[in-house]
């Protein structure tokens, strides 16, 4: 199963919440957050975040939006 890193805005529209899916686990998904208040998260910040989360983006995919509120990405680990 190819890993996948999604990006949703949290209910609190405060913070954008990056994290990536760890197959069945419920939790302890590596994650992080973006202040909301900036906008959507720039793809180098996405991308920072995800290398320092251990991750990188798949070469052959790219992020893909669902209502400008969900985005998701295939990964790998470095």
């Amino acid at each position: 199963m190819t890993p996948k890193a999604r990006m949703s805005l949290g209910t609190d529209g405060k913070h954008w919440h990056l994290y990536v899916v760890m197959g069945c686990r419920v939790y302890g998904w590596p994650e992080t957050t973006f202040p909301a208040a900036a906008g959507i998260p720039a793809e180098a910040d996405r991308d920072a975040a995800l290398a320092r989360l251990g991750y990188q983006v798949d070469d052959t995919t790219g992020w893909t939006w669902i209502n400008d509120i969900l985005a998701s990405v295939a990964v790998r680990p470095l």
